[in-house]
């Protein structure tokens, strides 16, 4: 006779009207007819809740928390029925809500769409991932033609950032592509991560995790000679609770550790023959998170935040790069902020949010007197010629409100991500760095260049953003739904103040079961000059610091003092500059099968103008090669005159998509030029730049999710595979004496060498004990757990030279990591 229980196991997540997770709710099943009877428990820190062996039958859920009012939902329960998702309204409503175990109503809100990725925390303790780096881990999901020129866009708790401010185990949730043509965001939801943090609980509850990684557990990396000793530890955990035993005010602490001694494989032919060898670039980090949330009555709720965060580790060694050009990195970084939430009524909701960011940062030489040395593709010695301080203090602000009238769900608000006050030290190359086309021109001591900066390297300046939204979901019928928004953004030291961006989302459901949905949408997207670009605008200007260049000179001694006369090397921003934009559009049809699965395809166009580019606006005229201004050599201007289209079908697939796996599948068929990859080989002759993008790959496949195993063992998955990105063939020479040698081989275009696919599988192999008898998901419990990256030990290439005048030209020179194992253990209670 089999041992397993009777009955159904019913399970689910309680949200606020946020979508925020809500913990210590009282669940309450009442079992009836012949099975009458009553069940109960509470969410736990994530929100989330269980039933184990309900018998088969009608039941009413009832949910109860302290500000918000009861919901209730009648469910038919004939098989088990996972992710059964609450949400609380703050006032006195209570909604009631029919649901069975086959499916759920109709989700027609434009945040509904099948194609969003959504890993609650179930998800992100069961996968695998590396580090505990769980940005690093969605990054893999993000679409690249959907990001700005800034990367991609994270966004914490309503507030673009860039730090998450937590350690991992207090993510309560990651989302991406969800709602993706929100007024609200500045990026279209497949270039964009959201996170959402775990709230203070009124019982203490807590995580705590240990994990390591060891050579000897590791492969060897397919550029490394050796397997060499390395190892990294890394410590984090969270705790919350009430404060002072009040059931008004609840706090969340947070820490992290981790400390690295990682192995950098080098890569590189010197005069002396192939150079190959491992080097240790340690690392540490530290950083130490905490909030404390106060209720006063049932309409505020006050919080207050603090984190400190501090980095220090070895960078610029590895690949061509020797030994002697590392240099060391430390980062200080202290944030402040406080929020306010008002809910005046059932309908409208108020959030303020305030953060202040205090950041030091500096990088140094290990050899700062010698001057770097840089044979292209073949190695990189000498300093590393870094030498700068950032003294950063920034102030965000967030503030936006709900309400909902009728048929009309109201979003608008404003934000400022950044008002920056910087002052920058900058003495970056003061030592001067000789450039070489080939190695055998290093040999016969033949420079192409020598370039070295003077100057005043002190500046203060100030940078700014902001922006307002507007949004207006609209319920149109039962079967459509209406998404209406309004962006504007505007940011300093550009001039340009009209940027309005309109945005519009549909969803239609094709029959009454709410199964079948068409969704379309499009929007204008406008992206933004990075700060570090602002940066070299006002420092690089040939007043303030000044860049020189001799073409040719004499090697090894150099008479410095006859560079004062110099033309400077300037930076500067073109007179028709304006803010670049993008126009994404969207369509597709999606179905629900089961409660827990649906399927989706759609297929999306993006075309980016105005993009940002660079150029030399002083390039050398044929056929002597003169700079036209002679009071000037290389002008970087930046221009916003690119182009890109990008183009893809998508095929999407979420929920339980078999019987014992639970996940996230993606699959993009499609394509993406432009013409705004690095500087031109000849910026009097754009046409060649058109190409494809470095980032555009033909075929792209990503899966995760999470195994049902027996007996408390479990199994995470996530997989990657991509067909190659293209890469940059190139002569070596510089024939229009520019100093920079990109010229590319007569009737070459950009981009032209293909580099080939990748794939990757990591697993996380878990076992949970609960302890002290416990059976349920609140019990403390221990999870012990091994992960491998790469378990298959593909080897994955990630740079192949396509410099003609390079020894290794046509070869691959680096590759990831090679299989990794990582163990870890996790205490909860």
């Amino acid at each position: 006779q089999s041992s397993r229980p009777q009955g159904h196991r019913v399970s689910g997540a309680v949200t606020d009207s946020t979508g925020l997770p809500v913990p210590d709710v009282k669940i309450t099943l009442y079992m009836s007819g012949e099975t009458s009877g009553t069940r109960r428990t509470e969410t736990n820190v994530e929100g989330r809740f269980s039933f184990e062996s309900v018998p088969a039958g009608e039941a009413r859920l009832v949910a109860r928390a302290p500000d918000f009012s009861d919901s209730q939902q009648e469910i038919e329960i004939t098989r088990d029925i996972s992710n059964l998702q609450i949400r609380l309204e703050l006032a006195a409503r209570s909604e009631e809500v029919t649901v069975t175990a086959e499916r759920d109503e109709p989700e027609l809100s434009p945040a509904g769409n099948a194609d969003a990725l959504e890993f609650d925390s179930e998800m992100l303790y069961g996968l695998p991932v590396l580090d505990q780096d769980i940005l690093a881990a969605a990054g893999e999901f993000v679409d690249d033609s959907a990001m700005g020129s800034e990367g991609v866009s994270l966004v914490v708790d309503g507030m673009e950032t860039d730090q998450l401010g937590v350690s991992p185990s207090a993510i309560a949730e990651v989302r991406i592509n969800r709602n993706r043509y929100s007024a609200e965001f500045s990026r279209p939801g497949r270039g964009r991560i959201e996170v959402i943090t775990k709230q203070g609980s009124n019982q203490f509850h807590g995580s705590f995790m240990a994990g390591l990684r060891d050579a000897r557990m590791n492969a060897r990396n397919a550029f490394s000679p050796s397997r060499p000793p390395q190892q990294r530890r890394f410590f984090e955990g969270h705790l919350t609770g009430p404060l002072a035993g009040s059931g008004n005010t609840t706090f969340l602490l947070s820490v992290e550790r981790q400390t690295d001694e990682i192995q950098q494989p080098v890569f590189a032919r010197t005069p002396s023959g192939l150079f190959q060898q491992s080097l240790v670039q340690p690392e540490r980090e530290t950083g130490i998170y905490g909030r404390v949330n106060r209720y006063v009555g049932e309409r505020h709720v006050l919080s207050w935040r603090y984190g400190y965060d501090r980095e220090w580790q070895k960078r610029g060694i590895g690949g061509f790069n020797l030994p002697e050009s590392a240099y060391v990195n430390r980062d200080r970084d202290h944030v402040a902020g406080f929020g306010y939430r008002w809910f005046p009524s059932a309908t409208f909701f108020s959030d303020l949010e305030i953060r202040y960011r205090n950041s030091h940062e500096t990088n140094r030489s290990e050899t700062p007197d010698a001057a770097r040395i840089v044979v292209n593709d073949a190695f990189t010695g000498g300093g590393a010629q870094q030498d700068q301080a950032q003294d950063r203090n920034r102030l965000s602000l967030n503030w936006t409100f709900s309400n909902t009238r009728g048929r009309h769900s109201l979003r608008w608000g404003i934000t400022t991500p950044t008002l920056e006050w910087q002052r920058l030290v900058e003495r970056n190359n003061f030592g001067g760095t000789y450039q070489f086309a080939s190695l055998e021109d290093y040999v016969a001591g033949r420079p192409l260049s020598y370039t070295v900066r003077v100057g005043e390297p002190d500046m203060d300046f100030f940078y700014w953003q902001g922006s307002a939204f507007f949004q207006d979901d609209v319920k149109l019928s039962s079967r459509l739904t209406l998404g209406l928004g309004l962006r504007y953004d505007a940011q300093g030291h550009l001039g340009d103040y009209n940027n309005i961006a309109p945005r519009l989302s549909i969803a239609w459901g094709l029959n009454e079961s709410g199964n079948t949905v068409i969704r379309a949408g499009g929007g204008m997207f406008y992206d933004r000059l990075g700060i570090r670009t602002v940066s070299d605008l006002l420092q690089l200007n040939g007043l303030r610091l000044r860049d020189l260049q001799i073409l040719a000179p004499a090697y090894p001694v150099l008479d410095t003092g006859s560079t004062a006369a110099l033309p400077p090397n300037i930076v500067e921003l073109s007179r028709r500059a304006k803010l670049p934009y993008s126009f994404d559009f969207s369509g597709g049809i999606e179905h629900r099968f089961t409660r827990d699965f649906r399927l989706g395809a759609s297929y999306s166009v993006t075309r980016g103008t105005n993009l940002w580019r660079t150029i030399d606006a002083n390039a050398p005229l044929p056929p002597d090669f003169e700079r036209p201004m002679h009071s000037y050599g290389f002008i970087r201007e930046i221009q916003s005159s690119g182009t890109m289209k990008s183009q893809g079908l998508h095929i999407s697939a979420n929920g339980r998509i078999l019987r014992f796996f639970r996940g996230q599948l993606r699959y993009r068929l499609g394509s993406s030029h432009n013409d705004t990859g690095g500087l031109p080989p000849d910026s009097l002759d754009m046409r060649g730049q058109w190409a494809r993008a470095g980032w555009d790959r033909r075929h792209r496949f990503r899966a995760a999710g999470l195994v049902d195993l027996p007996k408390s063992f479990g199994l995470g998955i996530i997989y990657s595979a991509s067909s190659g990105r293209p890469y940059e063939w190139t002569t070596g020479l510089d024939l229009n004496r520019d100093g920079l040698a990109l010229e590319r081989p007569s009737g070459v275009g950009r981009n032209a060498l293909q580099m080939p696919g990748e794939s990757r599988l990591d697993l996380r192999l878990s076992r949970a004990f609960r302890l002290s008898g416990g059976t349920s998901e609140r019990s403390p419990g221990v999870v012990v757990s091994l992960d491998g990256f790469n378990v298959l030990n593909r080897v994955n290439y990630t740079r192949l030279v396509g410099n003609q005048s390079s020894p290794f030209f046509g070869k691959p020179v680096a590759a990831s990591a090679a299989r990794r194992l990582q163990a870890s253990v996790r205490f909860t209670f």
